[in-house]
């Protein structure tokens, strides 16, 4: 009995079946009636190869059909476990397979306060500080996760590992990938991210309230207040810090003028912080003298920041240096550079109504008289907000900054070492006030998160960092629009990718 006519049949019938199951997957949606619609058009193409003696595509079939089941699985069995997480304990279990392990030492800055967000983090083991508020991060917390949903997408606390420990990262490109695979992961995920918050605005005001209660005791406030005031004003202060005996003679000099320089402008507990960070770079490899004196005198320079609290100091250090002639001196200033003499909490929603309305950097004009007596008393109750000036917003952002100065530095030395004084050498483009301080900020971070950190990274290969940065600052120009510098890293950049696709 000739069969061929049937299997051909059989055949033609299977492969329109297949191929309308092939049709179908093309307008599925979501992953999950994807998967099962691919498995049957395997089935059916499996069917149909069969009755022909066609092993190949059988073959081929088969080892698709057990992988659309295996992938089937995995979503399945990731959906339950988001349900599970969500309305459970907000475990995190569900999502640690698709986490990268990543080893943290102690003073390692994991993200930076206004950087670009792309990666969440979960605690394993370690500790953690977020370093604006001083919140400690218990092990199983999860970091960063908001910075997704931010209209920004820039983080909002910088994050610093005070502990060795190790730390899982998920990149938000892939959690926007299991989103589009399955929507109800992405519902769920906003779920968690939303029960997160509430727990930390429950633990905010937890806080709050412990802190409120004793202070509602007090049976005598005065003494309290004046003992705040003694310690704010430098009558408590710390003794003036004494440098490391085996700092080199020439870094020496440059500390010993920066502690002197700091003490002037905050007092002798602001210099022993600066000679705290000092110490981490004494005695280390790659770290010669000259580099060491760069690092204590550029320091120095970024930590007495000029504000116009200390453009008062500085006005009224004329009267006390001898005779003068009165003078006047007027300073153009951003609007935020005044808001952001404010304590944080209280300047925070200012700059942001401020950045919403585009007045931000709005010029504003300041005298600095020693011409009246009125003048001069205005100029003395200026320089006396230097008692606050280590609570204010404008402290919180330099902080940041001369930390991720530093880091920068370490990485240097672990990564290019070759690299480590033209690293260090970027301090000295971040200076002054006003429209120039603002320009020259932003350039600095155009060059550090553009070129320097990726090359740290290992996004882009630049064996020649030294060299870059050099470059780079050549093109620095008086421009807002910075595109005579972002033009040069671009090819900077390119170079390097170049430079990697030779190499490999």
């Amino acid at each position: 009995m000739d069969i061929s006519h049937l299997a051909e049949h059989l055949g033609t019938a299977g492969g329109l079946a297949a191929s309308f199951f092939v049709v179908a997957t093309c307008t599925m949606r979501t992953m999950i009636p994807l998967r099962v619609f691919g498995m049957l058009a395997n089935l059916m193409l499996m069917i149909t190869a069969l009755p022909l003696h066609n092993f190949l595509q059988f073959g081929l079939h088969a080892g698709l059909f057990f992988l659309n089941g295996y992938r089937l699985h995995q979503m399945l069995l990731l959906v339950r476990e988001v349900k599970k997480s969500v309305n459970g304990d907000l475990s995190m279990d569900w999502l640690k397979p698709f986490m990268t392990k990543r080893k943290c030492e102690a003073g390692e800055m994991l993200f930076y306060k206004n950087e670009k967000a792309e990666t969440m983090f979960y605690i394993v083991s370690g500790r953690y500080r977020l370093v604006e508020s001083g919140i400690e991060l218990p092990i199983g917390a999860l970091v960063g996760e908001l910075g997704m949903l931010s209209p920004s997408n820039e983080r909002t606390q910088s994050l610093e590992c005070i502990e060795s420990g190790m730390v899982l990262s998920v990149s938000y490109r892939q959690v926007e990938e299991l989103y589009v695979q399955n929507p109800e992961f992405g519902f769920y995920f906003l779920r968690l991210a939303s029960a997160r918050l509430f727990q930390n605005i429950g633990k905010l005001e937890e806080r709050l309230a412990e802190t409120a209660a004793p202070r509602s005791k007090a049976a005598d406030v005065l003494p309290a207040i004046r003992a705040m005031f003694a310690t704010v004003s430098g009558e408590n202060d710390n003794p003036i810090p004494t440098l490391p005996a085996d700092m080199p003679e020439t870094a020496r000099l440059a500390a010993a003028d920066g502690v002197k320089r700091l003490i002037d402008y905050q007092g002798s507990g602001y210099a022993q912080l600066y000679v705290g960070r000092l110490r981490r770079f004494i005695g280390r490899r790659n770290i010669d003298d000259k580099v060491l004196a760069d690092i204590a005198r550029l320091m120095a320079s970024r930590m007495a920041y000029d504000d116009p609290i200390r453009m008062a100091q500085l006005k009224l250090a004329e009267i006390r240096t001898g005779p003068h002639a009165p003078s006047v001196d007027a300073r153009k200033l951003h609007l935020d550079e005044l808001i952001s003499l404010l304590p944080k909490r209280g300047a925070d929603p200012v700059i942001r109504v401020l950045d919403y309305l585009g007045w931000r950097h709005l010029p504003v004009s300041m005298r600095f008289s020693t011409a009246s007596g009125f003048g001069l008393r205005r100029l003395r109750a200026l320089a006396s907000l230097r008692r606050w000036r280590l609570s204010s917003f404008r402290y919180a952002n330099e902080r940041v900054w001369v930390e991720r100065w530093l880091h920068m530095i370490d990485r240097s030395l672990a990564k290019q070492p070759a690299a480590v004084a033209a690293v260090v050498a970027t301090a000295g483009m971040v200076q002054g006030y006003g429209a120039a301080y603002a320009q020259n900020l932003r350039d600095w971070n155009l060059i550090i998160d553009r070129l320097v950190k990726p090359t740290f990274d290992g996004a882009i290969r630049c064996p020649d960092l030294s060299a870059a940065i050099v470059e780079a600052r050549a093109a620095v120009e008086h421009d807002p629009r910075q595109e005579s510098l972002k033009r040069v890293i671009a090819g900077l950049r390119e170079r390097a990718g170049a430079d990697d696709r030779r190499a490999g």
